[in-house]
């Protein structure tokens, strides 16, 4: 619980003195009527003070207080025959106090040692202290939060006063409460239209609860007040039919109530998923897609289990049950099978003869269960692919084009995925860039997807450069494919840590960059930039780290499902994978900034809530780079993959052809 002081008069002034000298203990302080003004200037030295008392520092003084200390009769004669009131004090208390008490003060006031939340209040017509005190104090402490507040026509005792000592303690309560701090923002939903009210916030100080839950009001505002300062807060939000979701821990600092906690909570839908691959090779004929919904039982960290099936094989068999749109990719929807009661097969008939994407959706009538609602959509992509000669010379790299655009192509994007993905993962974002105009290259990373199956070695890679080194083929490839056309570049996470290295290892070959949650921070500070003591430190080179990202990719579950079962995700990668990228790749890359070797237009975007790569890293690449033409977008309450975010994906996408157009027109 917070601690506060209140002292008055003579308290005022020990109350004042602790606050110098204890600066942490605190919570704040309320001076009244303070005897806190420079006494010492009349006493003189302690011995002389006595000297009229001859010598004698006990020598008792009268007090002569009474009818001065308010106006009201009945504290005045309660003052007089109060049992305890000093009758007399000693000349060592009275020099003590005001002589070397106001000294002390004073001398430490002005070396800024007063910096506590103060509420000051005084008498105007204060006929023992000069309010002259409290308005100089007021004046020479260094408190950022200081609130002085004189009475007219007030005595002494401002606590005391008959009809007016209710608004001085109103006033004071009323300063208290408004240094209980706050939180506040809005919750909305992901789909639907729920009752709002209903939806519970909790307040957890490091998972502790610390306050009753509220409820929000009808629009999804809530404020959660009376919070003491500390770290470790979250906020969690409840609502039936919905996921919970917790806020990530926020610090709350003395009288700084905290906005925009926006939260957004998902609802419970099914999940649809797929272990086939999601590019299907241009020309190819016909096609099978094996679809499973998940009821949550099968990766528990991410979904409950809400216990979906099928329906019935005549509903689910139903075209009309399902959204499926094949577009201009020469696919055709022939027939849908109920391979058990959580898994079908959709056929296709035609040749795959357009690189473009097609989407499979099951809608809520081809679902039984409690929320049978519409599923997520799954995106495939029918790509011009294969596998080429890599940089080295003796591996392969698998690469994928879309470059069939709707209208006259703009330009060109290479792709770069992140870590332990794939470039099957970019299919939306392809769909989009094409229907923008822009026609599309992606490439497995070394180590990663079909890049590491065809050269047997996923989940490693042996130096840094090769990342670059042969992303920069397949730069060259799209240049010599698209004669004349501008090529950019955009890379998500460990992407984005490949596509600055690349931008400043190559410095004239791009028209630009977009850095999507880029992981560019100084890892090897962590890593240290000795690659044997790191190996001999983890267990040797090729130690495995477990991928542990799922629930963290994005807010929406069904990409966090999808992720977790997706067969070309890696489930681990080797330590020489991981000090390669984060040690010797972060530390060359900020060598090369540090060199003013970027200079590229750049698009620089972070989730402002990324769980995974702090969005300092962003914020920090987009000051350090060179670059004249340079844009930040961070996107609150955004994951790691705002390209994934359920709703507003569609924003990002939008803000990345905006920014490409501007450029390219």
């Amino acid at each position: 619980k917070p601690i506060y002081m209140l002292g008055h008069s003579m308290g005022g002034l020990i109350a004042a003195m602790y606050g110098v000298t204890y600066p942490d203990k605190l919570d704040g302080q309320i001076l009244s009527g303070a005897a806190t003004g420079p006494y010492y200037l009349n006493f003189g030295a302690e011995d002389a003070f006595y000297s009229q008392f001859g010598g004698n520092a006990l020598f008792m003084l009268p007090n002569s207080l009474t009818s001065t200390v308010c106006r009201y009769p009945a504290v005045q004669n309660y003052y007089y025959v109060d049992p305890l009131r000093l009758t007399e004090f000693s000349a060592q208390l009275y020099w003590q106090t005001f002589a070397g008490g106001s000294k002390y003060l004073t001398d430490q006031i002005e070396d800024g040692q007063y910096t506590y939340p103060t509420l000051i209040i005084h008498g105007g017509d204060d006929r023992i202290v000069n309010k002259a005190f409290s308005e100089s104090l007021y004046s020479n402490i260094s408190s950022g939060d200081k609130t002085l507040e004189i009475y007219q026509g007030l005595f002494h005792e401002s606590l005391n006063e008959r009809n007016e000592k209710a608004i001085v303690m109103s006033d004071i309560i009323d300063w208290l409460d408004a240094r209980n701090q706050s939180v506040t923002g809005t919750l909305t939903v992901s789909a639907g239209m729920p009752d709002l009210t209903e939806a519970t916030l909790q307040l957890k100080k490091d998972n502790v609860i610390v306050r009753t839950p509220i409820h929000p009001l009808a629009d999804g505002t809530y404020s959660i007040s009376g919070i003491t300062v500390g770290t470790g807060y979250t906020v969690t939000a409840s609502l039936e039919g919905y996921y919970d979701f917790t806020t990530a821990a926020f610090e709350i600092t003395q009288g700084t109530s905290v906005s925009g906690k926006d939260i957004q909570i998902a609802r419970k839908e099914p999940i649809i998923t797929t272990q086939n691959s999601t590019t299907i090779t241009k020309g190819d004929s016909g096609a099978s897609v094996v679809i499973d919904l998940t009821s949550g039982e099968d990766h528990p960290a991410q979904i409950i289990n809400l216990g979906h099936t099928f329906a019935d094989d005549a509903t689910v068999t139903n075209p009309a049950n399902w959204t499926v749109s094949t577009g201009t990719t020469g696919l055709t929807l022939e027939s849908i099978i109920r391979n058990t009661d959580t898994q079908v097969t959709l056929s296709f008939t035609g040749d795959a003869n357009n690189a473009r994407s097609f989407s499979i959706q099951a809608e809520a009538g081809a679902i039984s269960g409690a929320y049978a609602f519409d599923s997520n959509v799954l995106t495939f992509s029918v790509v011009e692919d294969d596998l080429i000669i890599d940089a080295t010379g003796a591996k392969e790299i698998y690469y994928a084009k879309n470059i069939e655009v709707d209208g006259p192509m703009k330009a060109v994007v290479v792709i770069v995925h992140g870590l332990a993905e794939h470039l099957g993962r970019y299919n939306e974002t392809t769909e989009a860039l094409n229907a923008a105009g822009y026609g599309v290259y992606r490439l497995d990373n070394k180590g990663h997807g079909e890049t590491g199956i065809a050269n047997g070695d996923s989940g490693n890679v042996e130096a840094f450069a090769e990342y670059y080194e042969d992303i920069d083929i397949i730069v060259e490839m799209a240049k010599a494919d698209n004669p004349g056309k501008p090529v950019y570049m955009l890379g998500h996470s460990m992407g984005g840590l490949l596509t600055a290295a690349y931008g400043v290892t190559y410095t004239d070959k791009l028209a630009g960059q977009i850095i999507s949650g880029g992981a560019t921070g100084p890892y090897y500070m962590a890593f240290g930039l000795d690659d044997e003591a790191f190996y001999t430190a983890v267990g040797g080179a090729g130690a495995l780290v477990q991928n542990s990202l799922t629930s963290t990719v994005c807010r929406y579950p069904a990409i966090q499902a999808y992720y977790y079962v997706d067969p070309l995700r890696l489930t681990s990668y080797t330590r020489k994978l991981q000090w390669e990228t984060f040690g010797a790749g972060s530390k060359y890359l900020e060598d090369q900034i540090t060199d003013g070797n970027y200079t590229y237009p750049v698009f620089i975007f972070h989730g402002g809530d990324d769980r995974i790569v702090t969005k300092a890293f962003s914020q920090n690449l987009y000051s350090n780079i060179s670059s004249v033409d340079k844009t930040l977008e961070i996107y609150q309450g955004l994951y790691h993959e705002s390209l994934n975010e359920r709703n507003e994906k569609t924003v990002v996408i939008n803000d990345i052809v905006n920014w490409l157009n501007a450029r390219v027109d």
